[in-house]
């Protein structure tokens, strides 16, 4: 048994080793990118979490407005704020304010920024 410890063991120790970046994502390809309108609302509130907003009372109609970049932003930040604060501390919303610091220096996701 003691074999089987020290093996175990030393694998582990070489698996925690190895740094792993998480990757998946489902953003525009960069191409695409650069040919679309792109803003904070369109862009990051696509996907997952605008599941989390629509749970929190957002109607589709609503989302439709707020990831649609044709309209000023003002008006859809009027919309998606108060969805913001019911839904910023869940799994998805983390990782997007996450993401807006790392990636981009930008202190989360609020009106300031």
């Amino acid at each position: 048994m003691t074999h089987i410890s020290d093996s175990y063991q030393e694998i582990r120790e070489e698996i925690y080793k190895v740094r792993i970046i998480d990757s998946h994502e489902h953003l525009f390809s960069e191409q695409q990118r650069l040919r679309s309108e792109v803003d904070v609302l369109a862009t990051l509130f696509r996907l997952y979490a605008s599941s989390d907003l629509v749970s929190s009372g957002m109607t589709p109609e609503d989302l439709a407005t707020v990831i649609d970049p044709a309209i000023p932003l003002e008006d859809r930040w009027r919309i998606f704020a108060p969805f913001w604060e019911n839904v910023k501390h869940t799994g998805y919303a983390r990782v997007l304010d996450i993401a807006v610091r790392d990636l981009y220096g930008v202190d989360g996701i609020r009106e300031e920024t």
